[in-house]
């Protein structure tokens, strides 16, 4: 059984399943609810909008419905942070995402930045660094820091 296309709009923002990709689907389990498990099998369903927004549809998810007092069944779409979609496929379909979304690699994310200056300046900046009671590194990244503040990309 295909679902049928699905749109929302939540909070200004459109998500609809037609012009998402798909990444993974997931079965739940099986309810003894009444409902026909094969006809109406409950899932959930992961997706990606073309501007990289995630969300997660809920199929056949059941629900009590007011109008007629009876349980009932819809779906839902739940809009998803990339750290949370990260955490709903590392569990389901860990091989899919670095597919979807630009992972950091494990360890320091910090780099090494090779500088030649003068072995004046070099003594200069130390005796700045200690009398600020900070090491050359942490004058130098304190400094930069100060330029990268005062010229925003």
């Amino acid at each position: 059984m295909t679902p049928r296309d699905f749109k929302k709009i939540i909070d200004g923002k459109a998500y609809n399943t037609a012009t998402s990709a798909l990444i993974h689907t997931e079965d739940l389990p099986v309810q003894n609810d009444g409902f026909d498990p094969n006809l109406h099998p409950h899932y959930q369903q992961l997706y990606r909008t073309r501007l990289g927004k995630f969300f997660l549809v809920e199929r056949n998810e059941r629900y009590s419905n007011l109008v007629n007092e009876e349980l009932d069944l819809r779906d839902n779409i739940f809009p998803m942070t990339a750290e949370n979609a990260i955490k709903w496929m590392e569990g389901r379909c860990n091989e899919k995402i670095d597919k979807f979304i630009e992972v950091e690699e494990a360890g320091d994310p910090d780099t090494t930045l090779s500088l030649r200056i003068s072995k004046v300046y070099k003594l200069v900046l130390e005796s700045i660094a200690m009398k600020k009671g900070l090491s050359l590194n942490g004058l130098c990244v304190l400094a930069l820091k100060d330029v990268i503040d005062k010229n925003p990309i």
